[in-house]
């Protein structure tokens, strides 16, 4: 079975909702190299500046591979040794090792997850659901909450990946994460952008800034 996360799977599996919660966070400093004794809010605003320039070269894109690899490396390292200790610690090694496709680092993510809300940072929660999500992917299963998309090379279109249709909304709250209509509504204007885009390149119009 082809991995949903491969670059090259068709579907490509993608994350709704994590871009939005954090919004923000990241800067605009380029990242030479991962500095392994930062703190994990800082290395996850460096894996998002990474994910920004993954759109590249081929050069690109194994370059920050690399690097993502290292961080799921040193956020396993961390939990495992009990260095993690703050709930916003938690929180952002978590919301690092959610972008494995590891099961390992995404069981670890979910855990993580959970327990930065136990200690007060409710950040967590959506981090655990997204974890369960993605676990669910890797064995080819439908998601339970809707966070995870796809895109069909096909269609030309995105689609929320294959879901679980017995979750409840009131589900979805409880692990602090919006209705299935707020993932149905960012899935059309990916998909609205898309086709502006496409409209765009085709009249040879400038990018929308």
């Amino acid at each position: 079975m082809v991995s949903p996360f491969s670059i090259a799977a068709a579907p490509i599996a993608t994350t709704l909702l994590l871009g939005a919660l954090l919004l923000g966070t990241s800067g605009c400093a380029s990242t030479p190299g991962v500095v392994l004794d930062a703190p994990p809010s800082e290395m996850y605003s460096a894996m998002t500046r990474d994910m920004d320039r993954r759109g590249g070269s081929a050069a690109v894109f194994e370059a920050t591979a690399g690097r993502q690899e290292e961080r799921y490396a040193e956020m396993m390292r961390r939990a495992e040794a009990g260095e993690l200790k703050t709930a916003e610690e938690h929180f952002y090694a978590g919301a690092i090792l959610v972008r494995s496709s590891e099961m390992d680092q995404l069981l670890m993510a979910e855990s993580l997850g959970r327990r930065a809300a136990i200690m007060g940072d409710r950040r967590g929660l959506p981090v655990a659901g997204e974890a369960v999500d993605r676990q669910a992917m890797t064995q080819d299963l439908p998601q339970k909450y809707g966070t995870q998309y796809s895109y069909s090379p096909v269609t030309g279109n995105w689609q929320i990946y294959r879901l679980d249709p017995s979750t409840t909304d009131e589900q979805r709250a409880e692990t602090g994460l919006p209705p299935l209509s707020w993932f149905e509504g960012r899935v059309r204007m990916l998909n609205e952008s898309e086709r502006s885009e496409h409209l765009r390149r085709e009249l040879k119009l400038p990018p929308v800034n």
